[in-house]
């Protein structure tokens, strides 16, 4: 990799800082998963991960000691090991609906919706 930074004059950092942050929080579970399924795959042993599929992270980095903007948006582009299964999907009811006017959010106690209004089941 030394060679090839240098023959093709790569700045690694500047090269590293284009990666966006996952904005993973600092709970330190999904780094714990990860460590773990790093284990079993070193140790060549058969596993498989599941997660849960968030449309938006957590947050953007902190900037001075304020959040930097938004959430990131991780579903921007596809992800490659990303396999859809909505036959699996579970439906999650909630007892509140959501209006979205002039840029706020607006809770609608009392009248029922769900997270998958629109998606087959």
């Amino acid at each position: 990799m030394k060679q090839l930074v240098e023959k093709k004059k790569i700045d690694p950092i500047e090269f590293l800082e284009r990666e966006p942050d996952a904005g993973l929080g600092n709970g330190g579970l999904g780094r714990l998963a990860a460590c773990f399924l790093d284990s079993l795959a070193t140790m060549q042993l058969p596993a498989m991960g599941y997660g849960l599929r968030y449309e938006y992270g957590i947050f953007r980095p902190v900037h001075q000691g304020w959040l930097a903007g938004g959430t990131t948006n991780w579903l921007r582009r596809p992800d490659p090991w990303e396999v859809e299964r909505l036959y699996e999907a579970v439906e999650v009811k909630l007892n509140a609906s959501f209006e979205l006017s002039g840029g706020s959010l607006r809770v609608i106690p009392g009248q029922p919706s769900s997270l998958l209004e629109g998606y087959p089941l």
